[in-house]
């Protein structure tokens, strides 16, 4: 709830922010890795913002994969696999009142038969610029009791109420408590 936050992603105060229950998702609370299993190809963590702690980490996996005085092929690829597996989760400094978590995912084409089991839906096609990607998405409910919401916040210029969101949300089979949905305690003045 920081006006910089709503200023920037919430079309100047007058959208939403809706909190997740990350648990529901059953994603590891740690930085993934690629893998076969999609369980431990999909991980979630915090937005490391700190220059210092980045060049710490990245000089620790480094440190701890050096164990010879020439490199082999071996070391090479564990430093690599641990740097993919950290460089998402740096950002910079800048973009620290973001206070972000993020899911990161390695997609392995094995993972398919196991993507619905994680609530993972994809992958989806898509083109940007001329340029193909493949894009996933998280299903955040089952039935309108089960779902990952556990309150919404509204912007300091949202012009919804709370009944007009239990509305928008009804036409999901998405079910509430109004007393999930709280007014933003940032001010413009």
């Amino acid at each position: 709830d920081l006006l910089s936050q709503w200023r920037l992603y919430a079309d100047d105060g007058t959208g939403v922010s809706i909190g997740f229950d990350f648990d529901y998702f059953k994603i590891k609370n740690e930085p993934p890795h690629p893998n076969t299993n999609t369980k431990n190809s999909i991980g979630l963590d915090a937005i490391v913002y700190d220059n210092n702690l980045q060049a710490s980490i990245l000089y620790t996996i480094i440190k701890q994969n050096l164990s010879h005085e020439i490199p082999n092929a071996l070391d090479w690829i564990t430093i690599l696999g641990n740097l993919t597996r950290y460089s998402a989760m740096f950002k910079n400094r800048s973009f620290h009142t973001e206070q972000e978590k993020r899911i990161i995912y390695y997609f392995n084409k094995q993972h398919i038969k196991q993507l619905n089991e994680n609530f993972l839906l994809g992958p989806y096609k898509y083109e940007y610029k001329g340029i193909g990607y493949s894009r996933f998405e998280l299903s955040w409910f089952n039935t309108n009791s089960n779902h990952a919401i556990t309150k919404i916040l509204l912007g300091p210029k949202c012009r919804h109420s709370p009944s007009d969101i239990l509305k928008i949300l009804k036409k999901f089979d998405v079910q509430i408590k109004e007393s999930q949905i709280l007014k933003s305690e940032s001010s413009y003045r």
